[in-house]
């Protein structure tokens, strides 16, 4: 077989904050799904979520404390999205754990993390923390490292483990049992958390990608970081193959203004009852 450049189209959000619908001043996820199914022209596409997600807006307080044993419409929508994998931010859980659990227990996507542990048991709570995607040949994982907090006033049985101790476990484990060509870290929170003397201390995950407002100044090639001020950002990974192995030679980073494409018309029929529901209650 011929020799080449692969290339690995990669679509981030970050910092949803359970703004599900379009609203005066943020557009929105049924407008970033827009954007993402143009982009979906095969399976080849890794659609992945850092944090910050059920929780920080309007609609997901009326859920939450209106709606407590149905679904939640944010994670209807994600799944129609075909989201891969969800970091777990600590502030998903601000609005309790019944919120969370019941997000969690019917989305078709892993929330993962790997410093999100049993505060007896020492494991991840909710998942393995890391999926594996082979795309265009290339074994690529996703490990995911939550920001640091206390919890334990929230819900007890949950801890947050120190992200750098739990991050090597987990990496080791990783290449002990799945061998992966590329290893993606989903970071959350302040990055000199899980860095030293101004160099990531996250050794086998290539590339880093992180919402920290806080910036290093060196490891440029190893850090995206995703902008605040948009949902969505795509990357897009370059390869050369190798005889037995692929090269990673690059990576072009842009963020998307979502606020350019309409609403997503099937994700709008899917919610509408929802949506109505949540203006009324809202509006009066």
């Amino acid at each position: 077989m011929k020799k080449g450049i692969i290339n690995i189209h990669i679509i981030i959000s970050s910092d949803i904050c359970g703004k599900m619908f379009s609203e005066r001043n943020h557009p929105g996820l049924i407008k970033a799904a827009t954007f993402i199914k143009m982009q979906r022209t095969s399976n080849d596409l890794l659609l992945l979520n850092n944090g910050q997600t059920l929780t920080g807006s309007k609609a997901a307080a009326y859920f939450a404390d209106h709606t407590s044993f149905r679904r939640n419409p944010q994670i209807s929508i994600m799944n129609a999205m075909q989201y891969d994998a969800s970091n777990i931010s600590v502030s998903d859980f601000s609005l309790g754990r019944m919120y969370f659990n019941r997000s969690h227990s019917l989305s078709d996507f892993p929330f993962i993390s790997v410093n999100v542990i049993n505060s007896r048991t020492k494991e991840p709570y909710y998942n393995k923390p890391y999926i594996i995607k082979k795309i265009k040949g290339i074994k690529v994982a996703v490990i995911a490292i939550s920001e640091v907090s206390d919890i334990s006033h929230i819900i007890e049985d949950i801890e947050v483990e120190n992200p750098i101790r739990a991050a090597r476990t987990w990496i080791r484990y990783l290449y002990d049992v799945e061998n992966p060509d590329f290893v993606i870290g989903l970071h959350n929170g302040d990055i000199h958390h899980i860095a030293k003397d101004g160099q990531l201390r996250t050794e086998g995950i290539d590339l880093i990608i992180t919402n920290s407002d806080e910036v290093l100044t060196t490891s440029e090639r190893e850090i995206i970081y995703t902008d605040h001020n948009e949902m969505l950002t795509q990357v897009e990974l370059e390869f050369k193959e190798r005889t037995n192995s692929f090269e990673y030679v690059k990576k072009i980073v842009a963020p998307v203004n979502i606020d350019l494409y309409p609403n997503d018309p099937g994700l709008v029929e899917k919610v509408y009852y929802d949506e109505k529901e949540y203006r009324k209650k809202h509006e009066s």
